[in-house]
């Protein structure tokens, strides 16, 4: 990798479509969504599975998945486990729409030709676009690498139900805008151009709670990792924290920057846990200012118990994407004017790293990879990695690297020796 590529951040892919959300399946598996929408521009939309690998010097991703979805795009979307099964709950218009992704080992003979009573679960990437788009079911495969290997991984794709999440008066402006899932699977949470929170239960999508949450469309939703609180922004510049359990308000967040005469909007909210303690999290959230670009950005970071700031930070320009480790340690955000990329450390705000111009335009989406040693095997033993993907059509992965660390065996005889350097020096005085 050269040093511009380096300072630009590790391409993993470059799509033929633009891309508006991303989401990691595992620690080997990215899936990216977009497209150009209705539009008859020639642009498919539709999303697509990566395989991550190391190559000993960057990280590197392979396609194993494609799935059109006819004239309509992605926008927003999460993934989830459920069971043996991976869940995609993704947004198209003003639907909330499931689809089941599950993987399958298939036999293949000496030749590298799937057997014939398994090929129904294998696609190959040969088929046109406009035969794709017509099939209810996307499958694809690709080698396992090991050379000794007698199977492929295929990946099968199928439409589940789905559901009308917006109900904006205009039928032309009715979207959903965002999408999240409970820790514990059991609800959704979506929110689009009317101003609702609505939460779905989960499996069945049947509607729970419907929730005027705003006087203005909503920009962003999470849940936190206790799955008993939601917070949502929206463009009225509220944020509100709701009970999940009741649908009552818990509380509104007020920001008051530094610089006056400023209004700032808040722009993204998520939640993340404290390090060490999954029982305990910290809301953060961005904010942009209303009036003037040459004014800074804020990360906050919110007490959840008195939900007022505990540390906040500037960053130059507009924000547009936030995202927060599984872990609680890091967070990253995306520029709106720059499409730079920065990594911070979560609990005090303390920036690790910029990538300065990482994307051509404006950042869509920011997802780190799990934790574990599944991720950090393709990411070259990092301590974090982020992916970063951006209407440019790239897709690209930013590393934290690994901190230096002494083993037991050394830390050990270090304090032998300061203790018996330290007995010699009281010797030698007298004491």
């Amino acid at each position: 990798m050269s040093e511009k590529e380096e300072k630009k951040g590790e391409l993993l892919a470059k799509v033929s479509f633009p891309l508006y959300t991303i989401k990691a399946i595992s620690g080997q598996h990215i899936l990216v969504a977009g497209g150009g929408g209705s539009a008859k521009t020639g642009v498919a939309n539709g999303f697509q599975i990566f395989e991550l690998t190391y190559s000993g010097s960057q990280t590197e991703a392979e396609e194993v998945a494609w799935y059109e979805t006819g004239n309509r795009a992605i926008m927003n979307c999460i993934t989830f486990s459920h069971g043996r099964e991976e869940v995609l709950a993704a947004g198209l218009d003003d639907d909330l729409q499931l689809y089941n992704i599950s993987r399958k080992l298939v036999d293949e003979d000496d030749d590298g030709h799937v057997l014939p009573d398994q090929e129904k679960f294998v696609q190959t990437r040969r088929r046109r676009k406009s035969e794709l788009s017509n099939s209810q079911e996307g499958r694809f495969f690709r080698k396992q690498r090991h050379p000794s290997a007698k199977q492929r991984i295929g990946f099968k794709i199928t439409t589940e139900e789905s559901v009308r999440t917006d109900f904006n008066d205009r039928s032309d402006d009715s979207f959903q805008k965002v999408v999240r899932v409970s820790q514990d699977r059991t609800f959704l949470v979506t929110g689009g151009c009317d101003g609702h929170l609505r939460v779905w239960k989960y499996p069945g999508l049947t509607k729970l709670r419907d929730l005027k949450a705003h006087a203005k469309e909503i920009d962003d939703v999470d849940i936190s990792p206790s799955s008993t609180k939601i917070v949502s922004i929206g463009k009225d510049n509220k944020c509100n924290v709701w009970n999940a359990r009741d649908g009552k308000k818990a509380a509104q967040l007020d920001f008051e920057p530094p610089e006056n005469g400023t209004k700032y909007m808040f722009k993204k909210c998520r939640f993340g846990i404290v390090e060490s303690d999954k029982n305990n999290f910290r809301l953060y959230t961005l904010h942009n200012p209303m009036s003037s670009s040459r004014k800074p950005g804020y990360i906050v970071k919110w007490n959840t118990t008195s939900y007022v700031p505990e540390k906040m930070t500037t960053i130059h320009g507009s924000l547009s994407a936030l995202a927060v480790s599984d872990d609680g340690r890091f967070l990253a955000v995306g520029s709106m004017e720059t499409g730079s990329v920065s990594m911070y450390i979560s609990y005090n705000l303390n920036l690790l790293k910029t990538v300065e111009g990482a994307h051509h335009t404006f950042v869509t989406g920011l997802e780190f990879l799990p934790s574990g040693e599944a991720a950090r095997a393709v990411s070259g033993n990092a301590d974090a990695s982020v992916v970063s993907i951006s209407v440019d059509n790239q897709v690209k992965i930013h590393h934290v690297a690994r901190r230096g660390t002494v083993s037991v065996m050394v830390a050990s005889g270090a304090i032998v020796v300061a203790m018996v350097l330290t007995f010699i020096g009281c010797s030698y005085v007298g004491l």
